[in-house]
């Protein structure tokens, strides 16, 4: 929670020469917003203002981020934020299988498998966010990208004025963790939640980054599974056969690490080990027959006709460069998606379907009100209990 805490109260609580309420005021007054967070990677701030605010707009951002106060009550209304996030955390059935799953496949003490707890919140103080903030926060960790109504040698000029002396940090920012700490196999975690009438399951194993050489391939046949309205397995487990109110799968592509491939599923509870064996055998069947050159046309077709909407805005494109080139892609990474999806073939599908899906290493995890299932799951493996109490 630390991380989370940090980000937050950069932003709500204030600076050492305007206070947090006075902050939130002023920027009422103009109509601009802030925001700030941390995400498991990564740091963010976000700003927007009216062109004729600029300057003072930005004098409240690099005050923000430069000297920040960290204001007691401030922390403390953050910290009861997360602590409301810990208790409502199993409410959801969809955002519990979705935190339960990169833990089963990452290893329950790899950073990637973490929870905020109640006790890791209490252990926070003042001094730690103000240490986590001297640690990360420094302009050679950092990158900024401006867009809007300005002219380009006075905005550079602006944030020079702003951040140009800010001294350079010179620390070691720790590597991301590309591998899980356990060995992938079969797994079958079952956590029984009385109060549902329904189940949720997901399955899956560790995915690639984006730069890996299979990722057109990997999300053409993504898209085929389960990545879209049509896919396979809307066809066959909600359509033909009527278990899914919600079925479908994912790239298993994350751009700052590894992604967890996975396929997911909300069925009845009386269905819920047949709805697992029909997803299965999904899987099983792009992998040993290749997929038509219809489906092919018809999923390369969606992906470039979507990918069209990323570019509508000059901040969907210079964001996306941004952090493309934070993260080491590239200069072309973008440039290079529509020729490399048509460049996927029937072949390229089913290779990659072969190589990097591999269903007796999928971690498999199945939450519901387990008394009404139609199986105790022993079929797909030996069953282990699933903890979902909140300590």
């Amino acid at each position: 929670g630390l991380a989370s805490v940090t980000g937050n109260v950069i932003r709500t609580g204030g600076t050492t020469n305007i206070s947090a309420d006075d902050l939130d005021e002023k920027l009422e007054r103009m109509g601009g917003t802030i925001e700030s967070w941390i995400t498991d990677t990564s740091g963010n701030l976000n700003f927007s203002f009216l062109s004729q605010d600029a300057e003072t707009g930005l004098d409240l951002v690099a005050d923000i981020m430069r000297n920040p106060a960290f204001e007691q009550d401030k922390i403390d209304v953050a910290m009861e934020g997360e602590k409301a996030g810990v208790a409502r955390r199993n409410d959801d059935l969809n955002g519990l299988v979705g935190r339960e799953i990169p833990r089963a496949v990452w290893g329950e003490d790899h950073p990637y498998a973490r929870n905020t707890e109640y006790a890791t919140l209490q252990a926070v103080t003042r001094d730690d966010v103000v240490g986590f903030y001297d640690y990360f926060y420094h302009p050679d960790n950092m990158m900024v990208a401006v867009w809007g109504d300005f002219d380009p040698a006075q905005m550079l000029a602006a944030l020079e004025a702003r951040f140009g002396d800010w001294p350079a940090g010179n620390v070691e920012v720790p590597e991301l963790p590309n591998e899980p700490t356990q060995t992938q196999r079969r797994r079958v975690l079952v956590a029984d939640k009385t109060d549902v009438n329904q189940a949720r399951f997901a399955m899956g194993h560790i995915g690639m980054r984006a730069d890996d050489e299979d990722y057109y391939s990997m999300s053409v046949a993504n898209r085929i599974l389960g990545g879209g309205f049509g896919d396979r397995l809307f066809n066959e487990v909600r359509t033909n056969r009527g278990l899914a109110y919600n079925v479908g799968s994912t790239t298993g592509a994350g751009f700052a690490t590894p992604g967890v491939f996975q396929a997911y599923c909300g069925t009845k509870s009386e269905t819920t080990e047949e709805a697992i064996g029909v997803v299965i055998d999904t899987i099983e069947e792009m992998r040993a027959e290749p997929v038509s050159e219809q489906e092919l046309a018809d999923a390369k077709e969606a992906m470039l006709n979507r990918n069209v909407f990323n570019y509508v805005q000059p901040s969907q494109v210079l964001t996306r460069k941004m952090n493309l080139e934070y993260l080491g892609y590239p200069d072309d990474f973008l440039e290079r998606y529509n020729e490399s999806v048509r460049a996927v073939s029937q072949e390229d599908v089913q290779s990659v379907m072969q190589r990097r899906v591999d269903p007796d290493k999928f971690a498999i995890v199945a939450v519901g009100k387990t008394e009404d299932w139609d199986g105790d799951l022993t079929a797909f493996g030996p069953v282990e209990e699933l903890d979902i109490s909140i300590p």
